[in-house]
């Protein structure tokens, strides 16, 4: 029978548990050897998400800020700000690209 323990719940000698396999305990040290690229992908995965995360937070924060401070909605900020700014495109533009 295996147990598998919550990171950090038992320590032995100083070393994380992560498994008890009838009786054989498999260490966070052992795991992170035999499956060390997958666990440094999905870090690095988890790290850029948490990072895009606050980012779009962060945007909305300051956006509703600044709407509140205008005394305009989000969507009357973006159009007036970015989207009346935006140049339509013209036919002489999109032939270039065909």
């Amino acid at each position: 029978m295996a147990v598998i323990a919550a990171t950090g719940a038992f320590k032995r000698e100083g070393r994380e548990i992560v498994a008890d396999i009838d009786g054989k305990v498999v260490y966070a040290s052992d795991l992170e050897k035999s499956a060390a690229k997958a666990l440094s992908e999905q870090r690095e995965r988890f790290y850029h998400l948490q990072k895009q995360k606050l980012e779009e937070y962060i945007d909305a924060v300051l956006l509703t800020r600044e709407a509140k401070k205008s005394g305009v909605s989000v969507e009357t900020l973006w159009d007036r700000e970015v989207y009346s700014k935006i140049m339509p495109v013209t036919n002489d533009e999109i032939d270039v690209f065909q």
